[in-house]
């Protein structure tokens, strides 16, 4: 993998935990697809990619996954790890930390 495509992971995997804060906690798979594509990079983020994303980071206690209608729709819930990582408090390995607020 490129040093880019490593960059451009990490990134994305902050984007999602940032949006799923900012969602109230709780966002399924075609709402954080679509933030992403509008927010973050509008090309290559699939809804395989999303899945695959999500399952990484509820691999380290980031996120929950919720499948509905018969495993069909895919829910993200944020833990309080992952709020940590999308604030910046921790770092995990794999996910890009958030600027320094200033002010």
């Amino acid at each position: 993998m490129s040093e880019f495509q490593h960059k451009l992971d990490e990134a994305r995997r902050l984007y999602l935990l940032r949006v799923l804060v900012e969602g109230g906690g709780s966002v399924n798979e075609s709402i954080l697809r679509e933030a992403c594509r509008a927010g973050f990079h509008a090309h290559g983020v699939t809804r395989q990619r999303i899945r695959d994303d999500l399952a990484w980071l509820d691999d380290r206690g980031c996120v929950t996954r919720t499948w509905l209608d018969g495993d069909s729709l895919l829910v993200a819930g944020i833990t309080g790890r992952g709020e940590d990582v999308a604030r910046g408090d921790i770092t995990v390995e794999g996910i890009g930390t958030p600027p320094i607020a200033v002010g």
